[in-house]
């Protein structure tokens, strides 16, 4: 539990970059080699709650969704080319499920989907499902699948596959971090090969966004066992290649169900094994993206003109100075809240992370949909601190 201890003390929250190359001055959003966007917008990791909820008052009716009807492409949109991303790291995990890190994330992002998918800024679309309700008491969920879609493998998708992936995330021996989101759920039954019943053992508003977490992602029931070394999903890009330590590859998946996409023909994520190697990749534009950059190389990178453009994205990622409330001094709530005044928030953010970072009382991001800006961040007053 987060304690008025933790909320006194936490510093940071911090904003990864990331960097393209670019032939023409820095402009609002990074430029790349090809024109073609992503077919998908980038997860928004910790949206769904993080514990079963409280039980709520039902509302007067259930909530429904439908699928949106579908958007044309935008007026000279090219098609084609490769994306080439640089990292610091390679993924610990490539199976959804077990996903546990932001360079997991990044690499199983493109190949899954989940029932439902969390936009930025918070709403819930269909994915997978392509509509839901509720009955009265939201203690039980329906969602219809999408029909026609294909595995990356050429099997389709069918609610059995649903039904064995959450199950397999809410399973302990799985490791899932995912697991948490998911324990409002004790029943999961397929009633047809579209269809997904999931019965609560409370009432619960927000299921829609836990079915759509990052380990929520659908894969096929019997590919369990081979998902980190050989990933199976129903994304618009497809496993390729890997070789640890260097690079991964994903290539466009041709029976993608979104019409005509994605645009692009392959993403590839290569690994460099320090920061200064990337940085001289992305110079040279060996790479069109540089993915969390370390802190200490942004300023540099900025001042090398218009072949570089420096993106910031907040995220929910913090560091903080956490005390141990149960000794003393630390035991007294004067004592805290005086630690709390005497602190520059500013200075140490700008040490730390080099200026990169947002100061906070709390560990929720200013990003955040409960973030509560009408309660102003303390700052330093010695005064106040004596």
């Amino acid at each position: 539990m987060w304690t008025e201890s933790l909320r006194f003390t936490a510093i940071v929250a911090m904003v990864p970059l990331l960097l393209a190359c670019s032939s023409a001055p820095p402009g609002p959003a990074p430029a790349q080699k090809t024109e073609p966007a992503p077919a998908a917008k980038a997860p928004e990791p910790a949206k769904p709650a993080a514990q079963a909820p409280a039980p709520a008052q039902p509302p007067t009716a259930p909530p429904q969704a439908q699928a949106p009807a579908p958007q044309a492409a935008p007026a000279g949109l090219k098609r084609g080319g490769t994306l080439t991303i640089g990292t610091l790291s390679s993924p610990r995990q490539l199976d959804p499920h077990r996903t546990a890190s932001a360079d997991d994330y990044l690499h199983t992002f493109w190949m899954f989907n989940a029932l439902t998918r969390i936009l930025p800024d918070g709403k819930v679309v269909p994915d997978l499902a392509e509509s839901w309700k509720s009955s009265d008491d939201l203690t039980k969920w329906t969602f219809t699948l999408r029909k026609g879609v294909l595995f990356h493998d050429g099997r389709e998708l069918n609610a059995e596959d649903v039904v064995a992936s959450l199950k397999r995330v809410q399973d302990p021996a799985t490791g899932s971090i995912g697991r948490a989101q998911l324990a409002v759920i004790q029943g999961i039954t397929a009633p047809d090969a579209n269809t997904v019943e999931l019965m609560l053992n409370t009432p619960y508003s927000e299921l829609p966004k836990a079915v759509g977490a990052i380990q929520a992602k659908i894969a096929p029931k019997d590919s369990f066992g081979s998902l980190s070394e050989k990933p199976v999903g129903t994304g618009p890009f497809k496993f390729a290649e890997l070789v640890v330590g260097d690079k991964i590859r994903v290539v466009r998946n041709d029976k993608y169900f979104v019409k005509d996409q994605p645009y692009l023909d392959e993403i590839v994520y290569r690994v460099f094994p320090e920061a200064l190697v990337a940085a001289t990749a992305l110079r040279r534009g060996e790479i069109d993206i540089w993915y969390r950059v370390p802190p200490d190389q942004i300023k540099d990178l900025q001042r090398a003109g218009g072949e570089v453009v420096v993106e910031g994205a907040p995220t929910g990622s913090f560091d903080a100075v956490i005390v141990h409330n149960e000794r003393k001094p630390f035991n007294d709530p004067k004592f805290r809240l005086a630690l709390n005044y005497a602190t520059d928030k500013q200075k140490v953010v700008d040490a730390a992370v080099f200026g990169f970072g947002t100061p906070v009382d709390a560990p929720i991001p200013p990003n955040s949909p409960v973030f509560r800006k009408d309660l102003p961040l303390r700052k330093q007053d010695v005064a106040k601190a004596k």
